[in-house]
């Protein structure tokens, strides 16, 4: 079944707000995308450096006896094809972009 365009960000929306209605974070969602296993390699590796990077600030912020007040960790979201990197189909039925 495929989704269309509409529906796609009418979902990347939702997720987005649901955690900072929840109060699970306060910070935009990392969104990484895509279907190539080499570029979704890439953007993982940046985006996580960068979210390793603010989780040590956090730390360092907690650490350091300063203000206490809940932190804004960082989401990342990952969407990728269904069966992206698994066999294209199992007993005979297609398991990939399914």
């Amino acid at each position: 079944m495929a989704i269309d365009l509409y529906t796609l960000a009418v979902f990347e929306r939702f997720i987005s707000c649901l955690a900072v209605n929840n109060r699970l974070f306060h910070r935009d969602s990392d969104f990484v995308e895509g279907s190539d296993p080499d570029d979704m390699h890439q953007a993982m590796a940046s985006t996580l450096e960068v979210a390793i990077a603010e989780i040590k600030a956090i730390q360092a912020e907690a650490r350091s006896g300063g203000e206490i007040k809940r932190p804004a960790w960082p989401v990342i979201i990952l969407r990728s094809p269904k069966g992206w990197t698994g066999p294209k189909s199992v007993d005979g039925k297609k398991t990939e972009d399914f």
